[in-house]
Order: structure tokens, then C-alpha cells, then sequence
């Protein structure tokens, strides 16, 4: 297969990513490797050729045999990365699609602990993500108890997140569970605190962890993926065999919450375990409309610069993130591009990027033009525009992605509904899902099962089930051809 058409400008040492136009000279940049250690962020409105931009980064990534994990909650990029991806790096290839109802990514965020401390990480990233998530009805006493439910199912084997319900409010699988904890501390809380409290205490903390979990137990799509007890891959293997990870969380598929949760947790184990490397081998994180995924944990990391990591962060406005982790961004991101923004966002950007760049400049650029600081050598340079790559053509091998990461790391769908139903207490529904695979029922009495077995699982957690372009590209460039000059007046970027 040729991909000469998308590979036009390949350098192993340099990213490229757009063209200036220096005393009509067209000529294309990009940046350099060592430069990446600081991250970029990339801010505009929608439709202005960001994911196209991103798109040639990624590729070229791919073929210099870098490790690449995007993650992408509108789904557009992810879908376009498919047509991308080398044949000689089809084997690398991961690709995560939470819609596909015939095989399913199973994800334990429990599962695959490294060192002993990534279990208290662990914890706490997963408390500050309900903490987000649980406002209506977080307190002391609930982060108390959480973080301490969640502590003793990461000493005992094959537990998942839905087993908080069984631990909090079945006796008997919590005497077992609590067999495993080696913590005293942990141990005399389940044996000398919990319950003793009377109906204050399960009132004010149990109940609204009992009903958030079950939330999350009634969406088949959450279930099935964070359900199961032993995840199809190793996050040594995903980040020191540089391999290819491109997760579809499409928010309009899957909801909002959904999509932050998987893209959450997901993100914060690799971030755990790429900070724990011995060899800091570069990982590229390319996180598009990462606000979605702005969690405080994640400011730490972006600020560290280390351990490999290098941040591609992109979404749409401003006001979608912390004042906190905007400064942030602003103050340890060593590359910033701005594409057209919005009136709101434009006096920020002018005042970040200097006199030179006025907050009409800033409102007013056509598509695939851009507007940025560039760190060259470790120096950030003035700001100056450029247009983008011209969008890339579809070519690739999309349907053997997909069919290599069903083999690979997916589950069939009704097995794992088995697995689940047996491993919640449920063996009739378990017993029942297990013959109607084995006898290949009717398409009508597999929707009724499942049905059922929705309804159990909602039964048991006191809630009802919740199933919840070649010529734009040409005109913009021809466009943008005064703001090159307005915007680099007399003086050349070097690079």
C-alpha cells in the first residue's frame, strides 16, 4: 500500500505541521523532538482545522515507530487515524470502541497494579474522579468510606469497581474480602467503624455510593467494560513496546459521563505506571478536547515534563477548563497554537501572546491558520502564523485495525455478560446467558435475556436500569497570505 501521499515531508528528528510563508517562500515546519518534552496545546473553535493538524502529527509518530496514545471523545480523529496507521505497524495497533456490541474492550482500572504505592495512586486518582462526579452528595464521611472500599478490593484479586456494592452491603463477601487486607490500619476500620454508627452513618455515606455504583452497573456499555476482572492488556506492554492506542470514546454515542469516565481512568493508569518507568521512552499523548478529561490530577502531570510524557492537548474555548489549569498550560507548555478562537478566549490569547497579535487577528483567521509561540531548542520563539498541512486522503487499513483489536484484546459481548452475572451474585442469570450461547438461541430470546439480566442488575442496586478538504483548505490559504506578512514583518523565523 502507498502512502507517499501522506508521509510527503518525513523527518525522524522534526514533526511537521505547517508552512509560513516567508517573503513568499512557502516553507513547511514543525517541531523537534526534544521540544515535545514540554507538550503543545492547541486552542479553537470548531471546524478550523485542528484535527487535521493533529492528524499529520500522529502519522508521522507512527511511521518513526513512536508509542501514540489518542484519546479522543467526539470520535472524529479516532475514526480518521484508522485510514493512517502503517502496515508495518498493524501488530502495534490498539483500538478501543466502546459502541462495538459483538466484542468489548474489557478495562479493569483495578486490574494490572505495578509498584506497592500505585495502589494508593490508584485510590486516590479514582476519588477525585467521583469527587467531580458525585457533587450532589459528597461529604467527609463518603470520601472516608470510598477510598477505603476501594483500597480493600485492590488487595484482593479479579474485583472490579462493581464490587463496592457486594462489599458494602453483603456481609459475608465483605468478611472474605477483608481476609485479604494486610493494611491494620484498613482492617480495624471494616472491623471497629464500619456499621457502628447506626442509620446515620448508612445513610449519610453508604446509600449514595450504593446508588451512584449502581449507576454505573445499569449502563450495559460501563458494565461490560469495567466489569470484568482481568483486563486483555499489560500498560508495560502498551507504553514500552510503543504501541498504538486510539480510543473512540464518542460522547455522542456513549454520553458525556461515560466517555469521561473510560477516557479518565484509562488516562490516569497510564499516567501512573509511565511515571513508575525505570527507562523514560517517549510516549505521545494526544488528548483532543482534553477538557473533558481535565481532572486536577492531570495539571500535575503537565507540569512535571518528565518520565517520557508528551502532551498533544486540544479542544475549543477556554472557559471549558480551571482557571487553575489554564495557568498551568500557560506557564509550562512550551508550544502554543491558537486557531481562530472566540471573542471571549481572544483578549486571554492577545495577552499571551504579546503586542503583536491583536484580539481581531485572533477572531478573524480562516481555517487551517494558525497563530503561535514555538519552542525551538528550548527557547520560545515570537509569534508568528502559518497554515497547516494540507488535510490528508483516506487510505489505510481500517477494517483489519478493527478486526485485529477484536482478536486481540476484546471479549465477546455475551460472555462477558456471563462472567459478570456469576461474578455479582446472579448465577441464574449467569447459568441462563452461558446456554443461550451454547444453543445459539434466537435473536428474540437474546435481547429478552438481556433484558433480564439489565433488570436483576438494577433490582440489586435499588435503581432502575439507565440505558441511557482540498478547495477550503486552497481559499484559506490564499487568505491568510497578508496576515503572514503583517505577523512577520521584515524578520525570519529560524528553526
Amino acid at each position: 500500500m502507498k502512502y507517499m501521499a501522506i508521509t510527503p515531508f518525513y523527518n525522524k528528528d522534526i514533526t511537521l505541521f505547517a508552512e509560513t510563508n516567508f517573503r513568499n517562500q512557502r516553507k513547511p515546519f514543525g517541531i523537534k523532538r526534544a521540544d515535545m518534552e514540554k507538550h503543545m496545546y492547541v486552542l479553537g473553535k470548531t471546524g478550523t482545522g485542528k484535527t487535521s493538524m493533529l492528524a499529520h502529527m500522529i502519522v508521522q509518530d507512527m511511521f518513526a515507530g513512536r508509542g501514540v496514545i489518542l484519546i479522543d471523545v467526539t470520535g472524529g480523529l479516532s475514526d480518521q487515524m484508522l485510514h493512517y496507521v502503517p502496515e508495518s505497524r498493524l501488530k502495534d495497533t490498539v483500538y478501543w470502541d466502546p459502541t462495538d456490541r459483538d466484542y468489548q474492550f474489557v478495562f479493569n482500572c483495578l486490574d494490572d497494579l505495578g509498584a506497592e504505592n500505585e495502589r494508593y495512586t490508584v485510590v486516590s486518582g479514582l476519588v477525585n474522579f467521583f469527587r467531580g462526579f458525585w457533587r450532589d452528595v459528597w461529604g467527609a464521611r463518603l470520601e472516608y468510606v470510598l477510598s477505603n472500599a476501594i483500597l480493600t478490593l485492590l488487595y484482593n484479586k479479579e474485583m472490579t469497581l462493581l464490587h463496592i456494592i457486594p462489599l458494602l452491603t453483603d456481609p459475608k463477601f465483605r468478611a472474605e474480602a477483608i481476609e485479604h487486607v494486610t493494611d491494620p490500619v484498613l482492617s480495624r476500620f471494616w472491623t471497629h467503624e464500619f456499621g457502628k454508627d447506626g442509620e446515620g452513618f448508612l445513610r449519610s455515606s453508604i446509600e449514595p455510593i450504593r446508588d451512584k455504583m449502581g449507576q454505573l452497573a445499569s449502563n450495559p456499555i460501563l458494565r461490560n467494560t469495567i466489569g470484568f476482572s482481568r483486563s486483555r492488556f499489560n500498560f508495560d506492554d502498551l507504553l514500552n513496546k510503543k504501541k498504538i492506542v486510539i480510543c473512540s470514546f464518542n460522547k455522542h454515542e456513549i454520553g458525556a459521563d461515560t466517555a469521561k469516565f473510560l477516557g479518565s481512568t484509562f488516562l490516569l493508569r497510564l499516567l501512573m505506571r509511565a511515571s513508575e518507568r525505570n527507562e523514560a521512552r517517549e510516549v505521545y499523548f494526544y488528548i483532543d478536547e482534553f477538557h473533558e478529561l481535565a481532572f486536577p490530577w492531570l495539571e500535575e502531570f503537565i507540569g512535571k515534563s518528565a518520565h517520557g510524557i508528551r502532551f498533544v492537548l486540544s479542544h475549543q474555548y477556554l472557559s471549558q477548563i480551571s482557571d487553575n489549569m489554564r495557568d498551568v498550560i500557560f506557564g509550562n507548555v512550551g508550544t502554543i497554537i491558537a486557531f481562530r478562537v472566540g471573542s471571549s478566549d481572544a483578549k486571554s490569547m492577545s495577552d499571551e501572546f504579546g503586542p503583536t497579535v491583536s484580539e481581531h487577528n485572533l477572531t478573524t483567521l480562516p481555517p487551517y491558520t494558525i497563530i503561535l509561540k514555538l519552542l525551538i531548542d528550548g527557547k520560545v520563539s515570537p509569534p508568528f502564523s502559518a497554515v497547516t498541512l494540507p488535510p490528508l486522503p483516506k487510505v489505510g487499513l481500517k477494517e483489519r485495525i478493527i478486526k485485529e483489536s477484536r482478536a486481540m484484546y476484546g471479549e465477546p459481548r455475551k460472555e462477558i455478560e456471563a462472567k459478570i452475572a456469576k461474578s455479582l451474585g446472579i448465577p441464574e442469570i449467569s447459568r441462563t446467558v452461558q446456554e443461550e450461547i451454547q444453543t445459539n438461541n434466537a435473536v428474540s430470546s437474546e435481547k429478552s435475556l438481556v433484558k433480564e439480566f439489565r433488570e436483576k442488575i438494577a433490582a440489586i442496586t435499588h435503581i432502575s436500569a439507565n440505558l441511557r478538504k482540498e478547495s477550503d483548505y486552497k481559499r484559506s490559504v490564499k487568505k491568510s497570505e497578508k496576515l503572514f506578512q503583517a505577523l512577520a514583518p521584515g524578520k525570519e523565523i529560524k528553526f
